[in-house]
C-alpha cells in the first residue's frame, strides 16, 4: 500500500491548491516552447486542445502544500471519527510545515480541533495519538508526526485550541 496524510475536523477544511503547478493543451506547452514528449504530437486520439499536460516551473513546485476534500476517504473514517476529511499532499520542509501552522492556526478560529494523521493504507496497528495547544505547536511536532514510518502504527497529532 502505500502512505496517506490527512487533516480532520468537525468544521470544513478549507482546500489549498498548488498555484505553482497547472494543467496546459499540447497546444499551450508548444505555444510555451515547453517539449513534449513525441507521442504527445503523434498520437491522433489525443485532443491538443484538451487541458491533460501537468506543468511545474521545477521539481521543487511539485512539493508544495496541497490540501483537498476528501470527505468520502473509506481511509480517513478508519481513523478519524471526525466529520470532514482532507487529504494533505506534500514533501516536509521547515517552511512548509510552517504553512501548515498558520493553516491550522486559522482553521482552529471556527474549531476546537484539527487532527495531522500521518497513515499507512489497511494498517491494522493502534495510532499513537499526541496532542497540543495550538500556541505551543512547532515544526518539529509537525516533522516529528509526518516524518515517521507509519507501517504498523499509525500517528496522529490533534492541535487544540482550548
Amino acid at each position: 500500500m502505500s502512505i496517506y496524510q490527512f487533516l480532520s475536523s468537525d468544521k470544513p477544511l478549507e482546500t489549498v491548491s498548488n498555484h505553482q503547478i497547472e494543467y496546459l493543451s499540447i497546444e499551450e506547452a508548444e505555444q510555451r516552447g515547453i517539449s513534449l514528449p513525441n507521442w504527445y504530437s503523434k498520437n491522433m486520439n489525443i485532443n491538443r486542445t484538451d487541458k491533460i499536460v501537468l506543468y511545474a516551473p521545477d521539481e521543487e513546485c511539485l512539493r508544495e502544500i496541497e490540501i483537498s476534500d476528501d470527505n468520502d476517504s473509506i481511509y480517513a473514517k478508519q481513523y478519524s471519527n471526525k466529520r470532514y476529511h482532507s487529504a494533505l499532499q506534500w514533501e516536509y520542509s521547515e517552511k512548509r510545515a510552517q504553512q501548515l501552522i498558520k493553516y491550522m492556526t486559522k482553521h482552529l478560529m471556527t474549531s476546537l480541533e484539527i487532527e495531522l494523521w500521518n497513515v499507512w493504507l489497511d494498517s491494522n496497528g493502534k495510532p499513537t495519538i499526541k496532542k497540543c495547544h495550538i500556541d505551543s505547536l512547532t515544526i518539529s511536532e509537525i516533522k516529528e508526526i509526518v516524518e515517521q514510518d507509519p507501517y504498523g502504527n499509525p500517528h496522529c497529532l490533534v492541535v487544540v485550541y482550548q
